[in-house]
Order: C-alpha cells, then sequence, then structure tokens
C-alpha cells in the first residue's frame, strides 16, 4: 500500500472513531426515535449521505455535486432532526427554516461557480481514503 493510501486509511478511521466518539457523547440524554438516539441518526444520516455522494464523484474523478451533496446533507439531516423531535416549537421551526435558506443559498452558488469553473478551486483530493474521510469529516452535524 502506497504511504499516502496508508496515510489515508488510518484518517478514516480516526474520522469514523471521532464521529462515532461524538454520536455517542451527544446522544446521552437526548431524545430518541424507534430505539436510536436522534442524535446519533443525524451523525450517521449524514455519513451516509456524504458516502453515497463520494463513490460515483470518486469514479467519475469530479467533484462538480461535492458541494451540492454538503448542502443537502445539511438540509436533510436538520429536517430528519426536527421531524423526529418529540417537541416541535418555534424555535425549532425558525432553525430548520434559517439552515435550509442557508444551505440552499450557499450550495447553489458553489454549485454554479464550480460549473462555471469546470472544478472545485483548491482541490488537491486525490487518494480513495483521504477523499472519504475529508467527504463527511467537513460536515458538521448540529453545529
Amino acid at each position: 500500500m502506497k504511504n499516502a493510501n496508508l496515510k489515508g486509511l488510518l484518517t478514516f478511521i480516526v474520522v469514523l472513531l471521532i464521529a462515532a466518539g461524538v454520536a455517542w457523547a451527544g446522544s446521552q440524554g437526548g431524545a430518541s426515535a424507534s430505539g436510536i438516539p436522534i442524535f446519533a441518526g443525524a451523525v450517521g444520516l449524514a455519513f451516509l449521505i456524504q458516502w453515497v455522494a463520494f463513490v460515483p464523484a470518486y469514479l467519475q474523478q469530479n467533484e462538480k455535486f461535492f458541494d451540492l451533496a454538503g448542502s443537502l446533507t445539511y438540509i436533510t439531516v436538520i429536517l430528519m432532526a426536527v421531524l423526529l423531535s418529540p417537541v416541535i416549537d418555534g424555535r425549532s421551526i425558525l432553525l430548520l427554516v434559517l439552515v435550509v435558506i442557508w444551505a440552499g443559498r450557499l450550495g447553489t452558488f458553489l454549485v454554479r461557480r464550480i460549473h462555471k469553473a469546470g472544478r472545485t478551486p483548491g482541490s488537491t483530493r486525490s487518494s480513495p481514503p483521504s477523499s472519504a474521510s475529508s467527504t463527511p469529516g467537513r460536515c458538521r452535524v448540529c453545529g
């Protein structure tokens, strides 16, 4: 295994361990849906969406939808968290609306910029393990 791939694989494992720790810690005393803590479900959903988006992007060596996947992740995770919450109040709805507006505007802007430039400006990712670990690592769930 090449040195860069080994480093990427180790990074991937560290990111998974940190995410599992954050999911576990953030779920302590929190609300659950069907026996699964909502916070842990949000972390898992964020990783799932990012990895699903990563596969075709890596196979095509194309990052045109990297930022769109990030925006869709924010929107999907906040929707899931609010809809599964036992109490939906005005503050939850306001936060949901603000995140959807922010992620929608940012995602649209970045996708237009990428399509105009033909690639993500400043992109340097090349190995699968490091790319896969950077994808969910840049998605900060609930924060």
